[in-house]
């Protein structure tokens, strides 16, 4: 059937505000959330409570509970309860095949000497982050 132009359209919209200090270690922004049954009340009746008094009540909460999940949340044709599931992060001395353990790896390079003999050396490639914010790290190569 046709939808007729007087049907009505049914959408919605998620309003952000400023993340939360929980949360914004994750994302610089995160849903509004009302806070009780009150705020949301006053926030559906548009026609009694003014504009600004409105906006008031959309404001970062510290009502969001955030954990690691399964990489199965990665496909949006994964609908199973695992996506919402709980798991446990392994300690990066236990992560395998990540990016992490390149920056942690040991590998061999070949270096020209001054004479032109090929020779191998040994370089440990480690994150360095003790002396940067966590968004700029450095990159530190060591010779052995």
């Amino acid at each position: 059937t046709e939808d007729g132009p007087n049907d009505p359209i049914y959408a919605y919209s998620i309003i952000t505000v400023d993340a939360s200090p929980a949360v914004s270690g994750i994302h610089h922004r995160m849903p509004a959330v009302l806070d009780g049954d009150e705020a949301v009340s006053r926030w559906l009746d548009y026609e009694n409570v003014p504009l600004s008094e409105a906006v008031d009540l959309i404001k970062p909460l510290d009502a969001l509970d955030h954990f690691p999940v399964s990489s199965c949340v990665n496909n949006s044709r994964n609908k199973s309860l695992e996506c919402m599931m709980k798991i446990e992060i392994k300690p990066p001395s236990e992560r395998k095949g990540t990016l992490f353990n390149y920056f942690t790896k040991t590998t061999k390079v070949k270096n020209e000497s001054s004479n032109g003999d090929s020779a191998e050396n040994n370089v440990k490639r480690e994150l360095d982050s003790s002396e940067s914010p966590p968004d700029k790290k450095k990159i530190k190569v060591e010779l052995e």
